[in-house]
């Protein structure tokens, strides 16, 4: 498999990249990327990884108050992102749980942070 860029939503659950890291795509459709190589920011996976999460359009998810990407993560902060974006539900989840707890579907969208044209 080619290195590929963290850019782009994978066609795989589950992969490598280039020995420096790895990748998991959720079935909610959010990936985290944790990477441990010389040039991240960490300590080359001595004791930590630099760490991305991507929603599921394929953007970058906010980690930190100002950053897209965590730096010099935990072995134990890397366990605790991956349960958290595992579990997440996406805004369309949400919007579909209202609904069929009979919400208007106008007020679901806007509580589930839809556009009105999505949901």
């Amino acid at each position: 498999m080619s290195d590929t860029t963290a850019f782009a939503i994978r066609n795989e659950m589950v992969g490598s990249q280039t020995g420096k890291g790895f990748y998991i795509r959720f079935g909610n459709g959010y990936e985290i990327s944790v990477q441990f190589g010389q040039v991240n920011g960490c300590d080359g996976g001595k004791t930590t990884a630099e760490v991305a999460v991507f929603d599921p359009e394929g953007q970058f998810v906010k980690l930190g108050e100002n950053d897209d990407v965590l730096y010099n993560v935990t072995p134990e902060r890397v366990a605790e992102l991956i349960f958290e974006y595992s579990m997440k539900e996406t805004k369309t989840q949400v919007f579909l749980d209202l609904v069929n707890d009979d919400i208007e579907p106008d007020t679901a969208a806007e509580i589930a942070g839809l556009e009105k044209e999505d949901a």
